[in-house]
């Protein structure tokens, strides 16, 4: 399989057509077989009359810095942030290697800045920053590194494939050029 990278809203939107095997649709198999294994393993660990149909967390408002408010929530295999921005100093500036987030404009708008890094963490072409504004979703997959530079007032919503772990951070800082 090959793919093609489509220039749309989101940084990584591929075609995927029918030839010989590409990086990412073997990186993506190996992904699924570890969302598999892992999904089988605690199926073992548990029968299927033990498993929980819910998980209850609680947010916690109101903390931050000088460029944001956060409320969060943390459960066990995911995460949730709602940012309100107070500054137009850059978000971000980081990227994830094991961690996909998906991002919400709730309110106002901004840019975003992203660059495709291989798995060393080296740059894979040029950085692309795309304006975004309410309503827009971004995708942003592992080894990507993204910044925000939002207006103050805007609100936004960040929907993350692990929960944020102090003592385990999957956040390596990359300095990206953000206008």
């Amino acid at each position: 399989m090959t793919h093609s990278q489509t220039n749309h809203s989101s940084p990584y939107l591929y075609v995927v057509e029918k030839s010989s095997p590409s990086a990412l649709s073997i990186y993506s198999q190996i992904n699924a077989w570890q969302i598999a294994k892992k999904i089988e393993s605690k199926l073992k660990q548990k029968s299927i009359d033990d498993l929980e149909p819910i998980e209850l967390g609680m947010m916690q408002f109101g903390h931050g810095d000088e460029r944001r408010i956060i409320d969060d929530c943390n459960l066990n295999e995911c995460g949730i942030q709602h940012f309100y921005i107070k500054s137009t100093e850059p978000l971000g500036n980081h990227y994830h290697k094991n961690k996909q987030e998906v991002f919400v404009i709730v309110e106002g708008k901004g840019i975003f800045t992203y660059l495709p890094l291989n798995h060393e963490g080296k740059p894979l072409g040029k950085q692309k920053t795309i304006s975004v504004k309410k309503g827009n979703v971004i995708k942003v997959d592992p080894f990507t590194a993204h910044a925000f530079r939002l207006n103050i007032g805007s609100t936004m919503w960040c929907f993350s494939s692990a929960p944020f772990d102090q003592d385990n951070l999957d956040m390596h800082f990359f300095k990206l050029h953000i206008e």
